[in-house]
């Protein structure tokens, strides 16, 4: 006798249910990924900045030299070198007088900090790291200021994250800082790997790239000698990849500005970049434009120069004037420029 199988059919009620796990398993699965997504930018993005950016600041890769405005005990630049892993601490005196940009004018280095913060927007760290950029002719990718209660210099700071890394991580968690947690990541890996010796600590006071006078009311003052300062640049900070590639550099100025090229070609050269000339442009560009064969040294340029010509299909140029030039690299400055450090 043949059996007859029994076909069981599922309830309209049990396909509802399974029905609405897979939706709650999907939404739940989109939710993650949207959460994880949201965790990965954030990586790229400030990690406690002292006040909101005024524009996208130059970003920091690994393998590039890295300049840090550190406010600590004193003001001070450090300066990582990647390849040579070293590290230049510049203390910067307080009584140090430099002229900063966006027309505040003069002012002494204590003063820099609380002036920047008076404003409407607060601005206070992004003035001090702007300040130190143009007045030392590098580029600063961003700052970090440690907490009012740590009362050390920035070379001992850095001598305590080697000793006790915990510590180092309470400091940071305390700072401000408009460096990405990544870049902040990055940093502290590197600093622990560098050996004492090769960390060297120069005051400027101490330098010849300083003069002292006495002011009126009988306080001291210093200025800056900015040939002499050039000079300790370059025999102590470089980007060793772009003096490496040692591809030719030529700046074309298309602006009515007057020394808009010559204070770029100084910028390149305290980097380790090789200038071969400077000249004024008829042709007038609106934004600044830098063209050249794909290497090391063009992405950097673009980064600091021209943030819109990281894509080169975004950086059509041609002249008669600009397309005489042999250099490896042409930077062809327009208005932009010169209202970026020249504009609240």
């Amino acid at each position: 006798m043949r059996k007859v199988r029994k076909v069981r059919h599922k309830s309209p009620r049990g396909n509802q249910v399974f029905l609405g796990i897979v939706v709650l398993g999907l939404l739940l699965l989109l939710i993650l990924t949207g959460k994880m997504l949201g965790l990965i930018s954030s990586f790229g993005q400030p990690y406690a900045p002292d006040a909101p950016l005024r524009s996208p600041r130059i970003s920091w890769e690994d393998g590039e030299t890295l300049n840090l405005l550190v406010k600590a005990r004193e003001v001070s630049l450090l300066s990582f070198n990647p390849k040579g892993k070293s590290t230049v601490v510049l203390i910067i005196p307080e009584e140090i007088q430099m002229h900063l940009p966006f027309g505040f004018g003069n002012w002494p280095v204590r003063s820099i900090y609380g002036l920047g913060q008076a404003e409407s927007r607060p601005r206070g760290a992004e003035l001090l790291s702007e300040t130190v950029s143009q007045n030392f002719s590098l580029p600063v990718q961003g700052y970090l200021l440690l907490p009012q209660n740590v009362d050390l210099s920035f070379d001992e700071v850095l001598k305590k994250v080697k000793d006790e890394p915990l510590w180092g991580l309470g400091i940071l968690r305390n700072s401000k800082t408009d460096l990405s947690p990544r870049e902040l990541w990055n940093l502290f890996s590197h600093l622990r790997e560098v050996r004492s010796d090769k960390v060297e600590v120069v005051d400027l006071a101490e330098s010849k790239a300083v003069k002292e006078s006495t002011l009126p009311d009988g306080s001291r003052s210093l200025t800056l000698n900015q040939v002499l300062l050039d000079q300790l640049i370059q025999s102590k900070i470089e980007d060793s990849k772009l003096k490496d590639e040692s591809l030719t550099v030529g700046i074309f100025n298309t602006t009515t500005y007057q020394g808009l090229a010559e204070k770029v070609a100084r910028e390149i050269t305290n980097m380790g970049g090789r200038v071969v000339f400077t000249a004024s442009s008829p042709d007038h560009l609106e934004v600044t434009v830098v063209k050249g064969k794909p290497s090391y040294t063009i992405d950097l340029l673009s980064k600091i120069l021209a943030p819109h010509c990281e894509k080169k299909e975004k950086c059509p140029v041609s002249g008669s004037n600009l397309d005489l030039s042999r250099a490896d690299i042409n930077i062809i400055l327009g208005e932009d420029y010169f209202l970026r450090y020249n504009t609240r």
